[in-house]
């Protein structure tokens, strides 16, 4: 195809179908200039079952942003453990070591308690 069979002739639109009409188009007819009822009108598109669903969908979001703010943006971790998680487990891995020290050292052996432990299977009573 050659360059001028694609250029777009004088007079030509390069956007003959305008602006898609959306969400932001309607909520300027419903609410007016000064965005005032911007609620009521994400509310009203978020309803109507005769909006399309991309306008629907679109009304939910603005509504739940303005209600609950938008969800904070991180930069992406590169290197290293922001949250040092790897130090984290290490020092709950120490106080569970500590922990089974202590309890091995609280615990009496049948020879230091007075008592003789029963031959035969753990927990098995004498007849």
């Amino acid at each position: 195809m050659a360059k001028e069979e694609t250029q777009f002739k004088p007079g030509q639109s390069g956007n003959p179908g305008g602006r898609p009409k959306g969400l932001a188009k309607r909520a300027r007819e419903l609410a007016g200039g000064d965005g005032s009822k911007a609620l009521e009108v994400f509310a009203g598109v978020m309803l109507d079952n005769a909006a399309p669903r991309r306008d629907r969908m679109e009304a939910a979001a603005r509504l739940l942003e303005r209600g609950w703010g938008k969800a904070a943006q991180y930069e992406p971790v590169k290197d290293g453990d922001p949250l040092e998680l790897d130090d984290v487990d290490r020092a709950i891995g120490a106080v569970l070591d500590e922990l089974a020290e202590r309890r091995e050292a609280k615990t009496p052996s049948p020879s230091t308690n007075g008592k003789v432990a029963a031959s035969g299977e753990a927990g098995a009573t004498a007849a």
